[in-house]
């Protein structure tokens, strides 16, 4: 629930899903097909709940700006922008 409080892109990440989830039933497509989707979906829920416990364990190990701590605040955002891509390419 700290997520849903704290995190922005998290909250938006949730809405869509929403939305999706619903879609996903409503889509004439084999129940594989459904299920790719659904799974990505969470998937893309996951990586950004992973992301954000990165980045605010980074934040309390330092609050200067470090090479390291911004290259893995960089990498979390990135995994999830792959996971976003792999639901996308999935529809």
């Amino acid at each position: 629930f700290h997520a849903l409080k704290t995190e922005s892109s998290f909250r938006l990440e949730l809405l869509c899903a929403i939305f999706i989830v619903a879609g996903i039933f409503y889509i004439d497509t084999s129940v594989t097909n459904k299920l790719i989707l659904l799974v990505t979906e969470i998937l893309v829920l996951i990586i950004e709940l992973v992301n954000s416990a990165i980045e605010n364990v980074v934040d309390l190990v330092t609050k200067e700006i470090h090479p390291l701590a911004k290259n893995a605040k960089d990498i979390g955002s990135t995994a999830v922008m792959f996971s976003i891509l792999l639901h996308c390419s999935c529809w």
